[in-house]
This record gives C-alpha cells, sequence and structure tokens, in this order.
C-alpha cells in the first residue's frame, strides 16, 4: 500500500516591523509561508492587537482565507499603517 496523502505541512507568518510616522499611510506585507508545496491547502488569517491598535493605528483584517495551491508555499496579507 502507497500512501498518496499528500501532507499539507505547517504555516508560518513573517514578523514585520514600520514606523508609523505622523501623517498619511504606510503599507505593510506580511508574508504567509507553508512548508510543504505538495496539494493545495488554505489558512485562515486576521489581524489581532498587540503594541497597535487597530482603528488607531492600522485598518484590520478580517478573517481571510488564503488558497495555496499545489506547490505553492507562499501568500501575502498586506496591513494598512495609519499616521498619526
Amino acid at each position: 500500500i502507497q500512501n498518496d496523502d499528500a501532507a499539507l505541512g505547517q504555516f508560518s507568518i513573517s514578523d514585520q516591523a514600520v514606523a508609523e510616522g505622523n501623517a498619511a499611510t504606510t503599507m505593510m506585507m506580511f508574508t504567509v509561508t507553508r512548508s510543504s508545496g505538495a496539494g493545495a491547502a488554505s489558512v485562515s488569517v486576521a489581524s489581532l492587537d498587540g503594541t497597535a491598535t487597530a482603528g488607531s493605528d492600522y485598518v484590520a483584517v478580517p478573517p481571510t482565507v488564503l488558497n495555496f495551491a499545489d506547490g505553492d508555499t507562499s501568500e501575502s496579507v498586506t496591513v494598512t499603517v495609519n499616521g498619526d
């Protein structure tokens, strides 16, 4: 018997830092990576307050599904950072 079930791997997200500035907005891109590109897979992402607060420091990212095609190992999520 041969196991033909593809392992979906694990997902990770890159750390980012940016100075928000005093005016305008800045775009910050996060890269979501999966450890295996075998088979199609999906993962749900959303923003969560930490040292920054949604609404004043950045525009919240609602729950969003990232779809990885077979062979695909990275997708990106962009967050708008508000200068204040």
